[in-house]
């Protein structure tokens, strides 16, 4: 099901080699993810027209995403040049139909709330092309529930990009149970001649591949906290010291491979008896938010926030993320 060629990373391409192939892209919702989905669609050479119908988030686009494009120049990712030209290349409109009208790719990014995304699947298969693709930047939603009430439904599916999408590759393409083929691998494309690196997930389920990995790992990590096995500070520790790093090069299954599976098993079997199994967030995340201990957005969680520690948190993780792209030891 995948495109037989091998990705192709257009970001250092010449103006003049991805103009030739300028596909009509609608992104709609501008918030945290969707300004960002439509700047590396841009930087990839594509014309992009940008909906929300929050006008101030919507003035908003152009500034958001020459900063981002400014710390790419800075790290020395992008050119002067292709940062100014991604820009031009983006059109913003408050107006539904003008933004989808000619796309052949619509990429939905509005909060996750099934009703609401319903309802827009719902005008967007009314008002596109029954050859527009239709996809959804859902983070758990499947996209089956998408296809539901949809005239077109095997042209919906869900490429679910990371924040920061210009900096993390991955996408995860999830099929639904009516998506064809044919949309598979044109959304397969399209994201590697972005430069990204979509996954494909075959049997839609809930939270996909990435997330259903990321949330084992946060579950037993609040386990060992509630236990006081160790502080939430060493068990980051542990994680950014340790396997983190194998993991980042090679994979749980890559790992796992190189250490054989005969050992493998004999530590799973007698580690997974002890691991946590809870169906909810528990008492230690719940009383949290109880007490308005939300994290970094309220200076507290289980770890203690100023406006400096964030912001060097922040720029260390945008470094951090840009030296990994940067060296090609990291990339799969």
């Amino acid at each position: 099901m995948r495109p037989a060629s091998a990705p192709v990373d257009v970001r250092h391409e010449s103006e003049a080699s991805v103009t030739q192939d300028k596909t009509a892209i609608a992104v709609v919702g501008s918030g945290l993810m969707g300004h960002s989905i439509a700047q590396v669609l841009a930087l990839a050479g594509h014309r992009v027209a940008v909906h929300d119908a929050d006008a101030a988030a919507l003035a908003s686009v152009p500034a958001r995403v020459q900063r981002n494009l400014g710390e790419l120049v800075r790290w020395g990712m992008v050119d002067a040049a292709d940062a100014a030209a991604t820009v031009a290349r983006l059109s913003l409109s408050s107006d539904l139909p003008t933004t989808v009208t000619g796309a052949e790719f619509v990429f939905e990014a509005i909060w996750e709330n099934l009703a609401a995304k319903r309802q827009l699947f719902g005008e967007l298969d009314r008002l596109c092309l029954p050859e527009t693709i239709l996809a959804s930047n859902s983070s758990s939603l499947m996209p089956s529930l998408l296809q539901s009430d949809a005239e077109h439904p095997e042209r919906i599916l869900v490429a679910h990009f990371f924040n920061p999408p210009y900096l993390v590759p991955l996408v995860e393409v999830v099929k639904g149970a009516r998506t064809s083929d044919d949309t598979v691998n044109r959304v397969y494309e399209l994201l590697v001649r972005a430069g990204r690196t979509p996954v494909l997930v075959r049997k839609e389920v809930p939270g996909f591949l990435a997330n259903r990995m990321q949330l084992a790992l946060v579950r037993e990590a609040i386990h060992l906290v509630e236990e006081g096995v160790a502080s939430p500070e060493d068990v980051d520790l542990a994680v950014q010291a340790g396997f983190g790093r194998r993991f980042c090069v090679a994979g749980p299954m890559g790992v796992t491979e190189s250490i054989g599976w005969d050992l493998a098993v004999a530590v799973l079997n007698t580690t997974f008896p002890s691991l946590d199994n809870r169906m909810t967030a528990g008492s230690l995340a719940e009383g949290l938010i109880e007490r308005g201990e939300l994290g970094m957005k309220t200076g507290r969680g289980l770890l203690r926030w100023t406006d400096e520690s964030v912001e060097a948190w922040r720029s260390r993780m945008a470094r951090a993320l840009v030296e990994l792209e940067r060296n090609e030891a990291f990339r799969p």
